[in-house]
Order: structure tokens, then sequence, then C-alpha cells
């Protein structure tokens, strides 16, 4: 099976693999770098809690905007919106603002949102 159906199987892997890294990476590390930067812990778990909101709210429509336009195309935006915006918006963590925390993980839950949405 895995001689024939090298590509295809390989493709699902990195599928599956992106989609968990950057659900790790922004739902689960995210606490422990806001606590490591200064936050307590109470108001890492709260701006945790914003990228679950949006994802809750954004994926719906993050699936009908990939109805519409297609799928493999919106996969590659989100995907590559994610690995662009990455590092600024962890920057706008790094500023240990509370709104500029919360204003980050949204827009990061959104691009998940995006690629979730398939």
């Amino acid at each position: 099976l895995f001689k024939q159906q090298f590509r295809e199987i390989t493709f699902i892997f990195l599928i599956t693999i992106s989609a968990a890294v950057t659900f790790y990476t922004y739902n689960i590390f995210t606490t422990s770098y806001l606590v490591t930067i200064g936050l307590n812990y109470s108001s890492a778990l709260i701006i945790t809690l914003f990228s679950a909101i949006t994802l809750i709210f954004v994926q719906p429509i993050a699936g009908l905007i990939s109805d519409k336009l297609g799928r493999k195309k919106i996969a590659y935006i989100a995907l590559f919106a994610i690995f662009i915006f990455s590092y600024p918006l962890f920057f706008l963590h790094a500023q240990k603002f509370f709104l500029y925390s919360i204003i980050a993980q949204v827009i990061l839950g959104g691009l998940f949102s995006l690629y979730l949405g398939l």
C-alpha cells in the first residue's frame, strides 16, 4: 500500500502534521510562552481562550468560504498566512500587553480556522 500510494500518503501526512503543529503552537505552547515572558497564568489562559472562541465562530464561515472558492486554494492561503504572520503575531505577544496578546490570538485563531474549515 505504501509503495503504491506513496505520494497520497505523504500528502495526507503533511496535512495532518501541519494542523497538529499549528494547533499545538497556538493553543498549547502560547500559554507557556505568555507565562514565561511575564504574564500570570490566569491571563495566559484567558488569552488562549480567545483563540478557541475564535475557532468556534470562524470555522463555519471558513467552511463556507472554502466551499465557494475551493478547498485547496483556501488551505494553501491559510498555511501561507500562518507561516508569514506567525513571527509578527508572536512579537505582539512579546509586548506583554494583554490586549495585544488577545488581538494576536484572535488573528491566529482566525487563520487556523481558515485552514480547518476544509
